[in-house]
């Protein structure tokens, strides 16, 4: 059985089509109580364990922690992240 990745109603027809496009084995659902919910946000705010920030930014340890969660390689985990515009801070290869 897969994870459900909560998404807002506006992001569920995309958000759903990339994760089928990249083989991503979660369930895009339109809700708020998920393992992972991703909500839209104008800020550019620090995403955590249970929430992502459309736009936002996360660090690479809590991104390998949300992949693990979601139970998706950190590969898959970086095209969810590029998907919803959220960038990578304090990597812990120096990468971004």
């Amino acid at each position: 059985m897969s994870v459900r990745l909560g998404v807002p109603e506006t992001m569920l027809e995309s958000v759903n089509a990339f994760a089928n496009d990249e083989s991503i084995q979660i369930d895009v659902v339109a809700a708020n109580d998920c393992a992972v919910c991703v909500i839209e946000s104008d800020e550019h705010l620090e995403c955590d364990l249970t929430t992502l920030y459309a736009s936002g930014w996360i660090a690479c340890d809590t991104a390998r922690a949300v992949a693990g969660k979601l139970d998706i390689s950190t590969r898959k985990m970086g095209k969810l992240l590029n998907c919803l515009d959220i960038k990578v801070r304090a990597c812990g290869l120096g990468c971004f």
